[in-house]
């Protein structure tokens, strides 16, 4: 999942198609509709509301569609004004194909993992019929009580992730929690919930640019920025767990030690490119030109370098950073709390430091590719770190599916409704995919 890339892509003006839906830029005063083609190639990172660090998604399910709008015709390309901008674009067969071959293989590797994951979860339940009826038995004396709290972590959890969103969006303009950021954002989890490649992870992206008028480039890489930042808060949790928990064994806590240098190297990395971002490209092109690396791909490395730059113009403003830093760390801590409470409800009592544990590892365990939701996954790393304590396997099996449910249920419904009333089709993102080889019509310009 690292290492893989999401690349965002605006068609050139001559050879754009424009579906029928797509209206001009509304909602941001003074938005501009995305120019010229671009191309970015971001590496993956973590994500995902279950914990989630997760990869920038790759595509929609080739032929698969939300189209809760009525069908589109595309305009041809000379009935275009040319000062109209257009992410969606036609896409060749030949990419396509590929594309279609790329996302079977993830969708298969997807389901053999989260089968995988089932069986590790529930192989006791399998040969011990006594094992079964404990499982049966925590739903039936479960204290639901606690659900309409863990709702409400669940809409605060969300609500500040839009808020930080829009912080981070502050070099792209002023933007609403609500009105701007939520809606793309929630109907990319719901997509993430019910298609492979966490397709809505792009499609957050298209749908964002779509409503404002921004490039999708520039609103790719503050995703990743995002991510970033949820990778770190989850490192900081996991390894405050670590050392808090007592019993943990000394590998645990060396790794631990180990997690918080990787944090601070990130940041001090983070702090020079953002503070000597001219010099730091510079050195960097010199390295690639050292190491014989094609001119292409330098250029496009270099054009890469610019729009995180871009991106990280957010972090300049002290304020503005430090909001970022505390909202990471205080919605992670609420998925945290969700955990506790979850496994309490099922009468699974950990220290709550075990939680936060819970928490890293289910955030590092939904970066393996699976199947659509993380079924499966969420509960083999719930049974997974919790047998270092004395609690019935049973009831922590029965605890996660009751916190997955919690959210995967609110999340798809709400998300999708959005979706259906935003207009987009998952198909117009499918086309910005597919034309991931072409070459951008010029080069991409620091906004």
């Amino acid at each position: 999942m690292q290492g893989q890339e999401v690349v965002a892509v605006a068609a050139r003006s001559d050879s754009r198609i424009r579906p029928a839906s797509w209206p001009h830029a509304g909602g941001v005063k003074g938005a501009a509709q995305p120019r010229v083609a671009e191309v970015a190639r971001l590496p993956k990172s973590m994500t995902d509301a279950h914990g989630a660090v997760g990869t920038l998604a790759s595509s929609a399910t080739s032929g698969i569609s939300i189209a809760f709008t009525a069908s589109h015709q595309p305009r041809a390309a000379h009935d275009l004004p040319p000062e109209e901008g257009n992410p969606f674009v036609a896409s060749d067969d030949a990419p396509r194909k590929s594309l279609l071959k790329s996302r079977a293989v993830q969708l298969v590797l997807g389901l053999l993992v989260s089968a995988g994951c089932v069986w590790w979860a529930a192989k006791d339940l399998i040969d011990d019929p006594a094992a079964r009826q404990q499982f049966l038995d925590a739903f039936r004396t479960a204290d639901y009580r606690y659900g309409p709290l863990l709702i409400g972590m669940l809409a605060a959890f969300y609500l500040l992730k839009a808020y930080r969103w829009k912080l981070v969006l502050s070099p792209l303009g002023e933007f609403r929690t609500v009105g701007d950021c939520f809606g793309p954002m929630i109907s990319g989890f719901a997509v993430n919930n019910v298609l492979p490649a966490r397709a809505g992870e792009l499609l957050r992206t298209v749908v964002f640019a779509k409503q404002t008028g921004r490039p999708i480039t520039s609103v790719l890489t503050t995703v990743a920025l995002e991510r970033i930042f949820d990778m770190l808060a989850i490192l900081v949790c996991l390894a405050v767990g670590l050392l808090s928990v007592p019993g943990m064994p000394d590998w645990m806590r060396k790794s631990a030690m180990g997690l918080g240098a990787v944090v601070l190297v990130a940041v001090l990395g983070a702090a020079v490119f953002m503070i000597w971002t001219p010099e730091f490209v510079r050195f960097a092109n010199a390295t690639l030109r050292v190491l014989y690396v094609p001119e292409k791909l330098r250029h496009k490395i270099q054009e890469l370098m610019h729009v995180a730059a871009t991106g990280l113009d957010s972090l300049k403003s002290p304020r503005t950073l430090a909001l970022i830093v505390i909202v990471s760390l205080v919605k992670w801590l609420i998925n945290g709390s969700m955990m506790y409470l979850s496994l309490l409800s099922f009468g699974v009592q950990v220290p709550f430091a075990a939680a936060l544990v819970l928490l890293g590892v289910v955030a590092i365990g939904v970066a393996v590719p699976a199947a659509p939701g993380f079924f499966g996954v969420i509960q083999a790393c719930f049974v997974n770190v919790l047998q270092f304590f004395p609690v019935p396997p049973p009831a922590v099996l029965a605890a996660s599916i009751y916190y997955h449910m919690i959210q995967y249920i609110p999340v798809t419904i709400v998300g999708l409704l959005w979706l259906n009333r935003s207009g987009i089709r998952l198909g117009e993102v499918e086309q910005v995919q597919s034309r991931e080889g072409e070459a951008p019509a010029e080069p991409h310009a620091r906004e």
